[in-house]
């Protein structure tokens, strides 16, 4: 029946266009042509040292890999069978490693990484098959979808066949049905098609529309919900990586009305759950836009991977957006900034994270903790792309030209018919307003597109000192020239603080991509955290409690308040903006002390068998007793620093404005 099925496929595909009249999506650049520096490498730096590199050495199931190496195995109602949710981590981990080893050409973690892609292919079985042959009725292939990224990665750099032959050898001769998240294979079956211009992979990812998704919706039924009006509420990881492929079937006919459900699907993410730190709730299924709605690691880079391909399908300047918000926002707050710890649950407003600070009351209790290692360990895993996945988006090709997408310290070589430069570009972005872009090598024609962020209104673009009009189209300074080595480009991009009502009770403050924060100072104790039913030896965590005081009401009326100043200073050039204490941007607002609004305490078991009442974050006060309140403040000053430099913090404010503003924090010219 199945064989009839793909036969069907097989003639309706012969009639589609081919590849090249397509989608004609945009091609990122291989990772070895791509250099971070400044604050970009010093982060990689920090997390190569402190977190990919020791991994292998610190928790399970990171210790015993399982791709190319000693298999994942339990024992299920007398039988031993592997399992796949030890495969799924580290499988995020390697990918996170391949592609940060390329970008830092670091020989260690190539070595670690390469092991597993070349010891995954050696080990195939004599039909072909990579990795386990987990077979359950939702997860059967979903864990080499998110493998076979890291051999995509590889090959991409080294063009080494062996990777394409090994996952077509593969994809023919598997007989498993893709259902469920194993749908996802399609990613790895567009990319394979595009490598090879083979229709087998075309007709094998197409012939998946019609498979079972969710309950009793196929795929192509399940996208189509997505996108409609009415509020989804499933799985947040699960719907972000579904979210992509849309786009990918784009890419494999060219129909465009594919793009049009992803838009709408994107749209609606927006309207019913998104945050202001630029990724959506999701307490493992998507969850609102309140003051307590959390987010964990898992959605922040599955998020910014989907936004990357919507970025190549339709060079749409707001997945760009999208993408920075994200990391410079929900991805950054969410870590320690040396890279040591990170959460599984983070939030906009956090002011304890403890091993028992999770107010969602659902799943583990330590969640909001920062941890070198979560249980489970998908977070742990998937945050090893979080800066990989950025520094990767930063400049995209077409034929014969460059899209310069994402902003970031660095050099990468650009390549076309006539030749190939390299272009360095010094900054602080997203500090500071100026951007320099230098041809510091070689001599090439071609076009530029330079992105301008959607939140800069009044972006300016010199050439060679020499300022360039007219040159804006479609949210892109365009400029062809024949390039040459000394050629200067320097991009002007001033930011501007906006108020924006979020969830109609709180009070949301930006800076060009930057959300700002309350920084709450934190009583902050290292521990040694024990799993004994998985490992017998402790990894490092951190308890954090307030040291200082965080419950505020922002003092301004309304989103067109102007009462406040914005501070800004130059950053040396070996500086790291993210790590600068006192940070190199703040706005300072009126504030007042709100007595009432306290930490809640929850009711939870102990760890020694007792229970115990633990402090969490609480929701914002009741907007009503809250303006009451107001009306015997006195008004202090609130410095904000951007949310990506906290641990701590309040986002999320509640507002109202009592009297004048004081003068020293008036807005300067």
């Amino acid at each position: 029946m199945r064989t009839t099925r793909l036969a069907i496929w097989c003639f309706i595909i012969s009639l589609l266009p081919l590849s090249a009249e397509a989608g004609r999506m945009l091609s990122t650049e291989p990772l070895d042509r791509l250099t971070p520096q400044g604050w970009l490498a010093d982060l990689m730096q920090a997390q190569e040292r402190n977190f990919t590199g020791i991994l292998d050495k610190t928790a399970f199931p990171f210790t015993q890999g399982g791709w190319g190496a000693q298999p994942f195995l339990r024992v299920k109602n007398g039988v031993t069978e592997e399992f796949w949710v030890p495969y799924e981590q580290t499988a995020y981990y390697y990918d996170g490693m391949i592609r940060l080893g390329y970008l830092l050409d670091s020989a260690p973690l190539l070595d670690k990484a390469r092991r597993a892609v070349y010891g995954t292919i050696d080990r195939a079985g004599d039909d072909g098959l990579l990795g386990p042959r987990v077979v359950s009725k939702e997860m059967s292939r979903w864990v080499q979808a998110v493998f076979f990224r890291a051999m995509m990665a590889e090959y991409e750099v080294t063009r080494n066949q062996a990777v394409v032959e090994a996952l077509e050898r593969h994809f023919r001769n598997d007989t498993v049905r893709y259902t469920a998240r194993s749908l996802c294979n399609i990613e790895v079956l567009d990319w394979l098609y595009r490598e090879t211009g083979d229709d087998f992979f075309k007709t094998k990812a197409l012939s998946m529309l019609d498979e079972p998704c969710f309950g009793e919706y196929t795929l192509r039924q399940a996208m189509e919900r997505f996108a409609a009006d009415e509020r989804t509420e499933i799985h947040a990881v699960t719907f972000h990586e579904f979210l992509k492929l849309p786009v990918l079937f784009y890419d494999l006919t060219g129909d465009r009305r594919y793009l049009d459900l992803a838009r709408a699907a994107f749209a609606k993410l927006d309207r019913y759950h998104m945050l202001p730190d630029g990724v959506a709730s999701g307490e493992e299924g998507l969850s609102g836009r309140t003051a307590r709605s959390v987010h964990e690691m898992c959605n922040v880079v599955d998020y910014m991977w989907t936004c990357s391909y919507m970025l190549r399908a339709t060079g749409d300047t707001q997945f760009a957006d999208r993408i920075e918000c994200a990391l410079f926002n929900a991805g950054l707050g969410g870590i320690t900034k040396n890279f040591d710890a990170h959460q599984y649950y983070s939030a906009p407003n956090q002011v304890v994270c403890t091993e028992y600070s999770n107010h969602t009351g659902a799943y583990d209790n330590s969640r909001f903790a920062y941890r070198q290692v979560h249980r489970p360990s998908c977070c742990t895993g998937n945050l090893n792309r979080l800066l990989p996945i950025y520094a990767g988006a930063q400049w995209m090709h077409g034929e014969g030209e460059y899209y310069k997408m994402l902003y970031g310290p660095g050099e990468a070589t650009l390549t076309s018919r006539e030749g190939s430069i390299t272009v360095r570009e010094e900054s602080a972005y997203p500090f500071g307003d100026k951007v320099l872009l230098s041809v510091v090598e070689g001599e090439a024609e071609m076009s530029l597109h330079l992105r301008i962020p959607g939140w800069c209104d009044r972006a300016e673009v010199y050439v060679n000192n020499q300022k360039v009009t007219r040159a804006a189209h479609d949210g892109y300074f365009d400029i062809h020239r024949l390039w040459k080595t000394g050629d200067r480009i320097e991009l002007l991009f001033p930011k501007q603080v906006r108020l924006q009502r979020w969830d109609h009770e709180a009070m949301v403050v930006t800076c060009g991509p930057l959300l700002m924060a309350l920084p709450v100072e934190s009583h902050t104790v290292q521990t040694d955290v024990l799993t004994p039913a998985i490992q017998s030896f402790s990894y490092k965590g951190y308890t954090m409690t307030p040291a200082s005081k965080w419950n505020f009401a922002l003092g301004v009326a309304d989103e067109q308040d102007k009462g406040y100043k914005l501070i800004e200073r130059n950053i040396g050039a070996d500086e790291n903006p993210w790590t600068l204490s006192p940070s190199p941007l703040t706005v300072v607002f009126p504030g007042y002390e709100l007595a009432g609004w306290q930490l809640e305490y929850r009711k939870i078991a102990h760890s020694s068998g007792s229970e115990i009442f633990a402090p969490v974050t609480p929701g914002l006060p009741a907007r009503g007793i809250m303006i009451f309140a107001l009306n015997n403040a006195t008004p202090q000053l609130l410095r904000l620093e951007p949310y990506g430099c906290t641990t701590l913090r309040i986002a999320m404010f509640p507002f109202g404005r009592v009297g004048e503003v004081p003068p020293e924090v008036q807005a300067a010219e």
